[in-house]
């Protein structure tokens, strides 16, 4: 049996969507004059509330090492080179290969965990320890 609909609960429902759009619109405004490279996103939950879909911010107003740093704090754990430099590209990131290496192997904000695995050394985070701590928590 088909569903019925309500013209003007079909009304109500698009008025409500377009103040929503517009109060994100300035919302987004805000965090990328205070946070360069942030954006927002509504987020779809499954009825018992869990995340379904996560969106991860671009990448390109960034420096490639916080391009490097941002996907690898993201990721919650140690990843592959090659699926690292996927991710950043993914995300609009510009980083190379050899760039890629470059700055994993140079800057001690990282470390390497062995058989390519390479993840945030938290004693030389560019952000502080604390903030680390904090988002490794889900703070």
């Amino acid at each position: 049996m088909a569903d019925t609909l309500d013209i003007n609960e079909i009304e109500q429902s698009a008025a409500a969507r377009i103040e929503i759009a517009k109060k994100v619109k300035e919302l987004a405004k805000l965090v990328d004059r205070v946070f360069p490279g942030f954006a927002v996103y509504i987020e779809r939950r499954t009825e018992n509330g869990a995340e379904m879909i996560r969106y991860r911010r671009n990448l390109s107003a960034l420096p490639a090492v916080d391009q490097i740093e941002t996907v690898l704090r993201d990721a919650k754990a140690p990843m592959q080179k090659q699926d690292l430099l996927n991710e950043i590209h993914r995300r609009g990131g510009n980083v190379t290969e050899n760039t890629l290496s470059i700055y994993l192997s140079r800057y001690d904000r990282f470390v390497s965990h062995g058989k390519g695995m390479w993840w945030i050394n938290p004693n030389n985070y560019s952000n502080g320890e604390e903030i680390f701590q904090n988002e490794k928590a889900g703070a």
